[in-house]
């Protein structure tokens, strides 16, 4: 049975951005993490995408959205990391959810 570990988007940019106040532990967590996979969703790629090219998150120092990308593309050396595809039928399964006719953030 393989691993995966699936961090949040903060979690990409300590590791992406040198002066990030959680690099060191972000670092620590990279080279003792053990998992088979670690994985990016179109989510968290879009989110770290959007807060690299964002000038308020970034210092004011917000990179272009090709130097994004290439630091993006740049964590894939790893051969642990992967882009894991959403599944065919979850824009289905989404709007089913969302007609139940009960309100709820957690739905």
């Amino acid at each position: 049975m393989s691993s995966l570990s699936f961090p949040d988007i903060n979690v990409w940019l300590a590791l992406l951005v040198e002066d990030h106040r959680h690099r060191s532990p972000a670092l620590g967590w990279w080279r003792a993490d053990q998992s088979d996979r670690i994985a990016f969703s179109r989510l968290i790629q879009i989110g770290v995408l959007r807060v690299l090219t964002t000038a308020a998150a970034m210092n004011d120092r917000p990179l272009r959205m090709a130097e994004a990308w290439s630091a993006h593309d740049h964590l894939y050396l790893d051969d642990r990391v992967v882009f894991l595809p959403e599944p065919t039928a979850i824009e289905r399964s989404c709007r089913q959810a969302a007609r139940s006719g009960r309100a709820s953030p957690k739905l």
